[in-house]
């Protein structure tokens, strides 16, 4: 082998998890999403209306916006971190690759 010149080798591993844990992972996540799912409509079914905040002041009117607006940003956050967790992979690095690669670094 000429010096300098690559040998084509990867410098990494990339493996997708398999098995039965990715199964119960994903009835998890549809049984939260389900959930969540449940909250909203909840919270949309039960909107305060104006006659009992007359009676009652603002106080409820604001802690159903402020409870809501918590609700739908938390599960708008869980659904785009479930793109991540879906289908994990991982990464293995060959050390010794690694090495001689960085040693042919000027």
């Amino acid at each position: 082998m000429v010096e300098g010149e690559e040998d084509g080798s990867p410098l990494f591993e990339t493996e997708v998890a398999e098995g039965i844990g990715r199964i119960w992972y994903k009835l998890h996540a549809l049984s939260v999403f389900v959930g969540i799912c449940g909250i909203w409509a909840y919270r949309a079914l039960h909107i305060p209306n104006a006659e009992e905040e007359q009676e009652q002041g603002q106080g409820r009117w604001w802690a159903w916006i402020g409870l809501f607006g918590a609700e739908l940003w938390f599960g708008l956050y869980w659904v785009l971190k479930q793109a991540v967790r879906w289908n994990p992979t991982y990464r293995r690095t060959f050390k010794a690759r690694l090495s001689k690669s960085i040693a042919r670094v000027p």
